[in-house]
């Protein structure tokens, strides 16, 4: 998912989901937005795989035309501050 930012040598700080179902020409429908809560600034693959598995299993999922992974706060990871604890 976020190996993209890695390679670009980006953290992010937050992952938007968007939920596309199935017969996207119905007006019922429209796309479904999950956001993770603000963290400290990531690039770790593992980290952004369990966020996104937490949004999905919440509340079910409908069939999907298609799922939109969007990672958001980006920073340069030579810039993330070290945990102090």
């Amino acid at each position: 998912m976020p190996r993209g930012c890695h390679r670009a040598g980006l953290a992010a700080s937050r992952l938007v989901l968007t939920l596309h179902p199935a017969g996207g020409g119905d007006a019922g429908s429209r796309p479904e937005t999950r956001r993770s809560a603000p963290l400290p600034a990531t690039a770790d693959p593992a980290v952004w795989r369990r966020i996104a598995r937490d949004l999905l299993d919440r509340t079910a999922v409908p069939p999907l035309d298609r799922l939109g992974v969007t990672l958001t706060g980006l920073v340069p990871a030579d810039q993330v501050q070290a945990a102090l604890f």
